[in-house]
């Protein structure tokens, strides 16, 4: 009988002991390629069953690497409160990565919580940080990050147009340049079409299409209906018009050019321009 007790104790101890192995095996995996794979580490980190029962350094890890793989994928992070505690484990850790993430995965997770200043004041300290660290792309990303919640969650495009202008002196893209373009454009600031300009030429230098027409839309759009710069929006708009119909919205195309045509008093060239789009609009539903 102790023989059998025996040999039963040895058991649950070995296949704990495995199962902690192969826990710790799937979390070094899954964090050496959570960078560049968030999918497969996500995958990776589903096979750990109870992760309540982890030890600590583990579970923080564990955590970390969840959070992060649901900001990548665009996931609801409202359950990712594990990232609390994970955030004061990381940030007073030797890790720089994963202390300066600390800070965009914490914002995040308050952000989905709709704890809005809560959230905008860690990525400030983020910001801090990364610019201590002279990390320029998380310094970018956060800047980032802070001024698309100014313009449209706090709608205070001041302070939008002012990060977005620390992000592009540091590093100038496309991205950057439309959405400033986009907050000016809001505020009525009249360097709005300068950034929108600058966003279409570094975009068509990249060949990226489908950016492209996203851009062009929504500037069309802006000239007419906040810049009043009818002229220009017909051009911008002539230009969609360019591309195949399938990748671009033929009615909003329509709509802007019939308005603006309106609007400078060119009544026949909004009829035209109407009687096309409707054409258009046929044969592209037809097709």
């Amino acid at each position: 009988m102790k023989k059998l007790l025996y040999l039963f104790v040895t058991t649950c101890v070995l296949l704990c002991a495995c199962s902690r192995t192969d826990n710790t095996t799937v979390l070094r995996q899954a964090d050496a390629m959570i960078y560049g794979n968030a999918d497969s580490a996500m995958q990776l980190l589903s096979q750990i069953k109870n992760p309540e029962r982890l030890p600590f350094e583990e579970k923080m890890l564990y955590g970390w690497l969840r959070t992060f793989a649901h900001n990548v994928r665009g996931a609801s992070m409202a359950e990712d409160s594990l990232i609390l505690p994970a955030f004061d484990y990381f940030v007073s850790g030797r890790d720089t990565v994963k202390m300066l993430n600390s800070y965009v995965l914490k914002s995040k997770y308050l952000y989905w919580l709709k704890k809005h200043t809560e959230s905008m004041a860690v990525l400030d300290s983020g910001i801090v940080e990364a610019t201590a660290c002279r990390d320029t792309y998380l310094m970018v990303s956060m800047l980032a990050e802070q001024a698309y919640r100014y313009v449209y969650v706090e709608k205070d495009y001041k302070k939008a147009i002012e990060a977005h202008l620390r992000a592009i002196a540091i590093r100038e893209d496309e991205g950057l340049c439309y959405s400033l373009g986009i907050a000016m454009g809001l505020q009525g600031n009249d360097s709005a079409s300068y950034y929108m300009d600058r966003s279409i030429e570094l975009v068509t230098q990249k060949k990226d299409t489908a950016r492209l027409v996203h851009y062009l839309r929504n500037y069309a759009q802006l000239l007419s209906y906040k810049g009043q710069d009818y002229e220009k929006a017909i051009r911008v708009s002539k230009r969609l018009q360019s591309f195949p119909s399938e990748k671009v919205n033929d009615a909003m195309i329509t709509l802007v050019l019939t308005e603006c045509y309106l609007k400078i008093g060119e009544l026949d060239s909004a009829s035209t321009t109407s009687t096309r789009g409707k054409k258009r609009l046929f044969v592209s539903k037809s097709s």
